[in-house]
C-alpha cells in the first residue's frame, strides 16, 4: 500500500482551507488561526514507491500548481492539528473508483483506492471539541468517518 498526498503550492491559494478556516471560526466553538489543505489517496494492491512517483506525476498531480509527497503523513507541528476526513468503508469513494480506473488504464495495475480530505490546523482546541466542529461544518456522520492527529 502507497499513500500519495497532493497539495497546492504555498504560491497558490488555498481556497477550500480558506473555507474550510472561515466556516469552522464561525461555527465560534473553536479558533483556527492557519489552515492548509491536502488530497490524499491510499492505493492497495502491488504498488510500490516507483509506482507512487509514477501515479502522482501522470496523474494525481498538476505539476503548475501541485505538490505531491508519497508515505505516511509526518506527524504535525506542534499546535497543529491534522484532520482526515474519509469516506466510510459502507459509502461508495467514486473519485477513489476513478482513480483505480485511471491507473488500470495507464499502467495495468489492478488496485483500490480511497480518497480523503485532509486539513492542517494550527489551532489549540481539542481533539474532540474539533471534532465536534468538524462534524457540524466539514464532515456528514452518515458517510464520513474522521481522524485527528496532533
Amino acid at each position: 500500500m502507497v499513500e500519495i498526498e497532493v497539495s497546492l503550492k504555498p504560491q497558490f491559494l488555498d481556497a477550500q482551507a480558506q473555507g474550510a478556516r472561515h466556516d469552522l471560526n464561525l461555527l465560534g466553538t473553536v479558533e483556527i488561526a492557519e489552515a492548509q489543505s491536502a488530497a490524499v489517496y491510499k492505493i492497495s494492491g502491488e504498488v510500490d514507491a516507483a509506482f507512487a512517483k509514477r501515479a502522482a506525476a501522470a496523474l494525481l498531480a498538476d505539476p503548475v500548481t501541485e505538490n505531491w509527497r508519497a508515505g505516511t503523513a509526518a506527524k504535525p507541528p506542534r499546535g497543529v492539528k491534522r484532520v482526515e476526513i474519509w469516506f466510510k468503508d459502507s459509502v461508495t469513494d467514486v473519485t477513489g473508483e476513478s482513480v483505480a480506473d485511471a491507473i488500470h488504464s495507464i499502467t495495468g495495475t489492478e488496485c483500490r483506492v480511497r480518497c480523503a480530505q485532509t486539513y492542517l490546523l494550527r489551532t489549540n482546541a481539542a481533539a474532540a471539541k474539533l471534532e465536534q466542529a468538524v462534524f457540524k461544518t466539514l464532515a456528514n456522520a452518515l458517510i464520513h468517518k474522521v481522524v485527528i492527529t496532533g
